[in-house]
């Protein structure tokens, strides 16, 4: 009864985007007992595109820049980096008691 359960999607079908920058994905979801749950795609900038300083972008409730859409629903709580090395993640929060975790 408290156990987390956790997706993980090695195609990348997840696409990371903001502050002009885009890279496609992997999937990593996990559910938890109290109905939360967290996505997260990590990914790799095409080469060449990486910026020259880590580009963050956060949304929040109280101030929401536009929705994370995922298979486990609908959420304004999302953060996006990406890393001078060319990384790229989104971490999108949410609750499955709720249409959307946002306003």
């Amino acid at each position: 009864e408290n156990a987390a359960i956790v997706n993980r999607i090695d195609d990348p079908i997840c696409t990371v985007a903001g502050g002009g920058l885009s890279a496609q994905a992997t999937i990593h979801g996990v559910h938890t007992s109290n109905g939360q749950w967290k996505l997260t795609c990590r990914g790799e900038l095409p080469p060449g595109t990486a910026p020259d300083s880590a580009v963050v972008v956060r949304s929040t409730d109280a101030d929401p820049i536009d929705i994370c859409w995922t298979p486990f629903g609908v959420t304004y709580n999302w953060q996006v980096v990406f890393s001078t090395s060319g990384k790229a993640m989104i971490t999108c929060h949410g609750d499955e008691s709720s249409a959307h975790s946002g306003p």
